[in-house]
């Protein structure tokens, strides 16, 4: 949010003087700590830095931990209100709203998001296509959304861009979808038509005879 100069040097003079800063407080507890990570940390500078400044040369501006809330009107009169904050939101110069979430560790697999299981992004584009960024214009709608995750300082410093692709139906069309299954899994809860299980969707099914 601070620091987007155009020179390389510069970029990564500045990132890596912010992360001196975030680790200052878990040097003091954790050194062994601090050494593990900061090789990573210095490592992946580099190629942040130059990931960073392709991604910014298409676009507009870049929103960074954005925040986005909207009230959603449910049976019996209730209301739930959906909040989210967003790592990374790209305008892009040509018109579509790219929205990424950095992960330390494993990024969640396309399917997984595709069919719900992982609805961040997808229930994040949904907000935005409803206004529910007060930094973003109107009409920035999943008909226009990019989704994707960056691993962040992987074990030799690489990052790992995972882009959200549906080959089966449009994007728009699954955002739209998982978000209308939300407000009537949520409506279902307040009729009293689903119970309160203690995982909705496991991943794996054991079952012993």
């Amino acid at each position: 949010r601070a620091h987007a100069p155009a020179a390389t040097a510069e970029a990564e003079a500045a990132l890596l003087a912010l992360g001196r800063d975030a680790f200052a407080g878990l040097a003091a507890e954790d050194p062994e700590a601090v050494e593990f990570w900061w090789r990573r940390f210095a490592a992946f500078v580099p190629w942040f830095v130059g990931w960073d400044a392709e991604r910014r040369a298409l676009s507009a501006a870049v929103l960074v931990e954005t925040d986005g809330s909207l009230p959603l009107d449910l049976a019996q009169g209730h209301c739930l209100t959906l909040s989210t904050r967003a790592d990374r939101m790209e305008r892009r110069r040509d018109g579509q709203l790219a929205i990424l979430d950095y992960k330390t560790g494993t990024p969640p697999g396309v399917n997984e998001v595709l069919t719900g299981l992982n609805p961040q992004l997808t229930l994040t584009a949904a907000l935005a296509a409803r206004g529910a960024f007060p930094a973003l214009p109107a009409g920035a709608g999943p008909t226009a959304a990019l989704l994707g995750y960056l691993r962040v300082a992987g074990p030799r410093g690489e990052g790992l861009e995972r882009s959200i692709v549906s080959k089966k139906e449009p994007l728009a069309e699954v955002i739209e979808r998982q978000f209308a299954a939300l407000v009537t899994h949520l409506d279902e809860y307040l009729n009293g038509l689903r119970g309160f299980a203690s995982h909705r969707r496991p991943r794996k099914s054991a079952y012993r005879s």
